[in-house]
């Protein structure tokens, strides 16, 4: 027998039995032989000529040949070979039957009846690296080389594994300049957020403000505006010609109903080359002089001004104000407004919640009508003396004042009256970072809970209290768990965490001959799963519960990949023996 296997086992040779076996025949024909003298007197047609032999004789011939048949004798036998032989490294030894037959001599039905085999020791080796890369990579806005160290472990069974990355230094801020002021100036700062962190800087003080100039001989002066450099734009006028003017105006008092009243405006000058005498800006004489020239103006402060050309030399104010007992309207004195309303009350609604403050006042005399702030905003307007403020915020405070109104226009506000509105109903809310895990796995539980003074959270596996956590983990999860947040007794939310079912993968049989074709068994539980492994191509996905077959050349490991966990199988091979 060929292969590794050293037998040495005598056999028995079976029993033979020889038989003849026809191989082929022939014929010899004969001529008429010595019996011709019985032929006398006789014709082929006449009975017995040919059995006298008086035509001649045909002889058939047949060969036989002896043949030598045996029955095989067979036996089952067992066998064992190194574990190393077929996994270096491994310890113990494979058991193994077979049959054996004879003649002729064949071996068949190889079968694993007993493994040993023991993997060799693992062993892991850790180094701490470096590496290098550009600092905007892991840092935004900064330059340079980012230096990092980390630990790298691998192991004798191929595994290996990186630590997290040490940033150990290299990087530095970029610098930059800002936009500039009106004067050309800037600052200096650096790239955050991919804009620059200084602004520019603020004009210089006074810079762009009105100025006046130095004065001439007499006194006059010119307007300009402040420069960079703290300087007046403007210079002061020429000597050439000196202007002196004087204006005044009085005041005067708007009758009941009207809306003017006469200003008596009295001006002079000396060396005026083109005087012009203006009321808020406009011409109405271009007199060097007058006295009591009567003007209409109009509620408020009017300005009366003597120009020369277009140099101010002078000017005047008078003020228009109504009667007593009247009031500027916008358009005329009228009668006044109403007094103050009085009484001005704030009452918040009781029940949480309720976002709701009723407001109340006194009737004011004279009075069509009345405006309601909150908090300096409008927010009623009308005959009404009360009305209910609603969809306001929880446990907030809000201050009203009221006025009154009517032809002659609005009384003042009151004085502010503050309610703060009911608190808001107890509140909670529970969450997870995920909403499902595989077999065994664990998820991050949050809560938060208000206007409450204690609450639970718990399930058929963790308890835990307090109003707010921003993140607890669970014990590990084997099946579907919900977490339920109770907060004084009352059931506030809940949160259900979904458990992946682990997915199952095996052989049919775990040694079998080169070229064996196996069914890997897969169970997924309704995941879609990538089964790998061997030949079997890349990207393949399974579902359900099947078996893929798969032709095996050598040791193989099959990986069953899925959202709820990773399974494997691996099947080994013994070669198929040969004659040597």
């Amino acid at each position: 027998m060929g292969g590794i296997f050293a037998l040495g086992t005598s056999y028995v040779s079976a029993a033979c039995v020889t038989t003849e076996v026809l191989v082929g025949c022939y014929y010899i024909e004969h001529p008429p032989d010595d019996r011709e003298a019985d032929c006398d007197g006789l014709t082929p047609a006449d009975p017995g000529y040919n059995s006298a032999g008086c035509g001649g004789w045909t002889e058939q011939v047949c060969n036989y040949e002896s043949v030598t048949t045996c029955e095989p004798d067979c036996q089952t036998l067992t066998d064992s070979v190194s574990c190393d032989a077929y996994y270096p490294g491994y310890s113990g030894s494979i058991e193994f039957s077979y049959t054996y037959c004879d003649p002729p001599p064949s071996w068949s039905d190889y079968a694993v009846i007993g493994d040993s085999c023991q993997p060799p020791p693992v062993t892991c080796t850790t180094e701490v690296l470096s590496d290098t890369t550009d600092c905007s990579a892991y840092f935004p806005d900064t330059q340079g080389t980012a230096s990092f160290n980390y630990e790298y472990t691998s192991c004798t069974d191929g595994s290996q594994s990186w630590g997290a990355y040490e940033y150990t230094g290299g990087c530095s801020p970029i610098a930059c300049t800002s936009a500039s002021n009106s004067c050309g100036q800037t600052n200096t700062g650096v790239i955050s957020g991919g804009v620059c962190s200084a602004s520019a800087p603020a004009n210089p003080v006074g810079y762009g403000n009105s100025c006046v100039s130095s004065s001439n001989s007499c006194g006059q002066t010119n307007t300009g505006t402040v420069q960079c450099d703290g300087s007046c734009s403007a210079v002061a006028p020429s000597d050439s010609s000196c202007l002196s003017a004087s204006i005044s105006a009085t005041s005067c008092v708007i009758a009941e109903n009207a809306n003017t009243c006469t200003s008596y405006v009295t001006w002079s000058s000396s060396n005026a080359t083109a005087p012009s005498v203006r009321q808020n800006g406009s011409i109405f004489s271009t007199d060097a002089g007058s006295s009591n020239h009567g003007r209409a103006i109009q509620y408020g402060v009017t300005t009366f001004s003597f120009y020369d050309g277009g140099t101010l030399a002078a000017d005047s104010t008078a003020t228009a104000s109504c009667a007593s007992g009247t009031t500027w309207n916008g358009s005329s004195c009228v009668t006044n407004a109403p007094s103050t309303p009085t009484g001005l009350s704030a009452t918040a609604v009781a029940s949480c919640g309720a976002g709701s403050i009723n407001v109340s006042w006194n009737t004011s005399p004279t009075a069509t009508g009345y405006i309601v702030q909150r908090n300096g905003v409008v927010v009623y307007t009308g005959t009404a003396t009360s009305f209910s403020d609603t969809g306001l915020s929880d446990s907030t405070v809000y201050t009203y004042t009221v006025r009154a109104y009517n032809a002659g226009g609005n009384s003042a506000y009151s004085s502010g009256v503050s309610a703060t509105t009911a608190e808001p109903c107890p509140a909670g809310t529970i969450s997870s970072n995920v909403s499902e895990v595989p077999y065994n796995g664990t998820a991050t539980i949050s809560w938060s809970a208000s206007y409450v003074t204690s609450c639970t959270v718990s399930s058929a596996l963790d308890t835990w209290t307090g109003t707010s956590h921003a993140g607890t983990s669970t014990s590990p999860l084997t099946t579907d768990t919900t977490y339920v947040l109770v907060c004084d007794g009352n059931n506030m939310d809940s949160v259900t965490i979904d458990v992946l079912a682990i997915p199952t993968l095996s052989t049919q049989t775990r040694i079998v001959p080169i070229g064996s074709t196996v069914n890997l068994e897969y169970t997924t539980n309704s995941q879609t799963c990538t089964l790998s492994g061997g030949a079997i191509p890349s990207g393949t996905t399974v579902t359900g519960t099947s078996v893929y077959p798969v032709t095996v050349q050598a040791k193989t490991t099959y990986t069953l990949t899925c959202p709820g966990g990773t399974v494997q199988a691996t099947t080994e091979v013994v070669p198929r023996t040969f004659e040597t």
